[in-house]
């Protein structure tokens, strides 16, 4: 049984992009690229409503298969090279591709389907970085920007601001709890949290240096020094428990077990002070893994470290 790990991408230092594992803990890696222009991609996901089918986006094309990665045609192109494609998001019927010049959508997801569904009164808003579904409410759709948070209760028809307490923070990842009552966004260095649809935001988390001694409990203190520690990627909910949360960071992993309240840092044994671009947690939510520009690690909760989940490549990048 193949099984592709969504969010990992990677490049070899031959250009091989894009990678499906076989198995759930695999260390042989097939090539899934034919029909890819570029040497370097993003983003990759699966249709829910069809494992077959997957979307792929390098920084300005965005392409589709049909047969579960054999072959590749690009259904969306960004208008011009000053913009990039920034996160790509399917929910049961649409396509939503955010940019840096607005935000696209496409019932299909096939050449020629798109338009622009959302557009921002400045350069700041009109920068998407990040798509969040609402799980139970198809119509409710978050969007991150260079200029706050906004939200469509109309499946992207009309858009509001949620961000008002926030400034002019540029939002770079949004996630929403499964049951709709929590909202999680990430500036470079901080984590915020709403209750009340963005009404009032609360800083959970600012990033601050951390010892990466190799504590065998699995957890490290984040609270040692004031030091800046760098910046943070990606957020990710337990599918199980939304009560953990966790951060990729540019030094590490973050995890919270009481919805974003306390952080600690996931152990670097193993891992290393790997730049984690972006994490990923199985459907079961038993294997957590971390995509670096040294590979793809999965953590092993038996032993509390990180280990290699790649053999006979060698990679330039993986996110």
């Amino acid at each position: 049984m193949k099984v592709l790990i969504l969010g990992l991408l990677l490049m070899t230092i031959t250009g091989l992009l894009i990678f499906g594992a076989l198995g759930t803990a695999a260390a042989e890696w097939e090539r899934l690229a034919s029909g890819i222009k570029e040497s370097y991609a993003n983003i990759a996901l699966v249709d829910p409503n069809d494992n077959n089918t997957i979307y792929a986006a390098t920084g300005y094309f965005l392409y589709k298969s049909k047969d579960n990665g054999r072959n590749w045609l690009e259904v969306f192109a960004m208008p011009g090279k000053e913009n990039s494609i920034n996160f790509v998001a399917l929910d049961q019927d649409t396509v939503f591709v955010a940019t840096g010049d607005g935000l696209y959508g496409s019932p299909s997801g096939e050449t020629g389907a798109w338009r622009k569904v959302y557009y921002g009164s400045n350069p700041g808003e009109n920068a998407v970085n990040c798509i969040a579904l609402d799980k139970k409410n198809p119509d409710l759709i978050y969007i991150a920007t260079g200029n706050g948070v906004f939200v469509s209760t109309d499946k992207a028809k009309t858009w509001k601001t949620i961000s008002a307490g926030l400034g002019t923070l540029s939002v770079k990842y949004i996630v929403v709890a499964p049951d709709g009552k929590a909202i999680y966004i990430t500036s470079a260095d901080r984590i915020f949290k709403s209750l009340d649809n963005g009404a009032i935001w609360k800083n959970v988390y600012t990033m601050v240096r951390a010892d990466t001694g190799e504590a065998g409990s699995g957890e490290e203190s984040a609270e040692d020094t004031e030091e800046a520690f760098g910046r943070i990627n990606c957020l990710l909910i337990n599918p199980k428990n939304p009560n953990e949360i966790y951060a990729a960071a540019s030094k590490g992993v973050l995890v919270s077990k009481n919805k974003g309240e306390e952080w600690s840092f996931v152990t670097g044994l193993g891992l290393g002070d790997s730049d984690v671009r972006h994490i990923a947690i199985s459907a079961d939510a038993e294997n957590l893994y971390a995509a670096t520009y040294k590979g793809v690690f999965l953590f092993d909760q038996q032993q509390a470290r990180w280990v290699e989940l790649y053999k006979g490549s060698t990679f330039r990048d993986a996110r």
